[in-house]
């Protein structure tokens, strides 16, 4: 505990106080010994901010009689206003530790684990009370970097607490040690992307600026450091609606928006008396990068537990200021960059995007330029050349499911090849007719035949129609191209049939 001086310490503040008019029996000598011991400290810091401040009859002095008037003030504001600090409200359970809030660095004390390795465990305070918080991994690691050190105030939103099932006060839950700073039974769990540095000048307490709360994509966002408490992001690109049916033995079943549907007109068509109890949840992917990125990194989050209205209600090159978020390895990583998932305390804040800025939006590509793009997804229009007869296989639940091999072009004459999916019915695509291709990328490009082979997924969308397509407006030109490009067209079919005349090709 610190102390003024050996002379006059918290027991002479107590005496004090009682003789200011403090009344005994509201007052402790442990809460005078609290207090006493931050009003030092504070006391002690500022002299060291700002040493010329520090005379005789300057604001901040010295003295017992500045230290009286401190706790003056906070006997007056706790005791008979009824008024507490951030820690009080949380360790009592009349507030929640997931509010943004500021609180000092008061002490960092390392502990030996029982396999050897180091751990730590920090001192807050918000200058009335103080708790301990326990680390994850990633603010261990800035611990040795020294990132964090004593006297740092920083910004957290979204702790939990650790052995705080009971309500308690902040004097009763302290457990003696002999370090410089008791250990508080309760604890903060602190990870990376719940917290950020302050500047010095910030006050100590509950936030309400929720700029300051914003993290970035590019910079300071890691993949082990907890929930993600608030980003300010552009949506990129939607995928379309996916569900996911845990079957009775623990298995799980994807499907599509198409698939789903069929199996659901499929159930309703049976006359059971006790229908059939399905546990389906819908989900679908966006791509993401920061409001302000300059790298335009982009992300992907995962929106789990969607509705068809929640896909509706999330437009492509909207801005959205987004809460509570967590990244996460997936098991297939079929894109590059960070990933993110949705939890129960997400939600969203449509904001204004700056209009200077420039983003990575839903794009389209050129067959001859398919061969380069085999890590993102991208989108074409592209002229059937040649359309094999469907083929039917049987997928899950016994649903019918449709491939049809195309061989398209475009007006960089370039050929691809592409297996298009279609469920209950087959879609019967035919040569000389304009599709949009959304979110395929390159499986392989064969560079014997100059061919390459366009990858397909369960969130690739082929589309017949012009009017439903996103890029309606290249289909006129292709259109165009096709019609009047008599000698690109001739050459493209030629160069076609020389290919498919060898035995074995297409």
């Amino acid at each position: 505990m610190y102390t003024f001086s050996p002379k006059w310490t918290s027991d002479d503040a107590y005496e004090a106080l009682l003789e200011a008019g403090a009344l005994p029996s509201l007052l402790t000598k442990t809460w005078v010994s609290n207090h006493y011991g931050w009003i030092v400290w504070k006391l002690a810091l500022r002299i060291r901010q700002f040493p010329w401040e520090h005379v005789p009859d300057g604001k901040f002095q010295w003295s017992p009689t500045h230290v009286i008037n401190q706790l003056l003030y906070r006997y007056e504001r706790e005791i008979n206003m009824g008024q507490r600090s951030v820690i009080k409200r949380i360790m009592e359970h009349d507030d929640t530790p997931t509010k943004p809030m500021v609180l000092m660095v008061a002490d960092i004390v390392a502990e030996v684990r029982n396999d050897g390795s180091k751990a730590y465990r920090l001192q807050l305070t918000d200058g009335w009370y103080q708790i301990s918080a326990a680390l994850d991994n990633r603010l261990e690691m800035m611990l040795d970097l020294q990132r964090l050190y004593i006297g740092q105030k920083i910004m957290i939103v979204g702790a939990q607490l650790q052995h705080g099932s009971t309500a308690t006060s902040p004097l009763s839950s302290l457990v003696t040690t002999d370090e410089k700073h008791d250990r508080t039974s309760t604890a903060l769990l602190l990870s990376a992307n719940s917290c950020l540095p302050c500047a010095w000048d910030w006050k100590l307490g509950y936030q309400r600026q929720r700029r300051r709360q914003v993290r970035r994509i590019d910079d300071n966002v890691y993949e082990d450091g907890g929930v993600v408490t608030m980003l300010e992001i552009i949506i990129c690109k939607k995928y379309p609606m996916m569900y996911s049916e845990t079957l009775a033995s623990g298995a799980s079943q994807i499907r599509s928006s198409k698939e789903e549907e069929f199996v659901r007109l499929s159930l309703d068509q049976l006359q059971n008396k006790s229908p059939l109890e399905r546990n389906v949840s819908g989900y679908f992917r966006l791509r993401i990068c920061d409001i302000s990125t300059r790298k335009k990194t982009l992300a992907t989050l995962l929106i789990s537990q969607a509705t068809e209205f929640t896909h509706s209600a999330l437009i492509e090159g909207n801005a959205y200021r987004l809460f509570f978020v967590q990244p996460y390895q997936p098991k297939f990583k079929n894109h590059i960059g960070l990933h993110l998932r949705t939890t129960r305390l997400t939600s969203w804040e449509q904001i204004v995007p700056p209009s200077t800025t420039t983003y990575p939006l839903r794009s389209i590509s050129l067959c001859i330029d398919m061969k380069s793009v085999s890590d993102t997804d991208t989108d074409m229009v592209v002229y059937v050349l040649d359309a094999h007869d469907p083929l039917q296989t049987k997928r899950n639940c016994n649903i019918s499911l449709w491939r049809q091999k195309l061989l398209v072009t475009d007006r960089s004459m370039a050929i691809c090849q592409v297996v298009v999916n279609s469920f209950s019915r087959p879609a019967y695509i035919v040569p000389g007719q304009i599709i949009c291709l959304l979110n395929v990328r390159c499986a392989l490009h064969d560079s014997k035949y100059d061919i390459t082979h366009i990858k397909t997924s369960d969130e690739t969308e082929v589309i017949a129609k012009s009017t439903d397509c996103r890029h309606r407006d290249m289909v006129p030109e292709l259109k165009h191209w096709a019609e009047t490009a008599k000698e690109d067209m001739n050459r493209v079919k030629s160069r076609l049939g020389a290919i498919q005349s060898k035995p074995r090709i297409l």
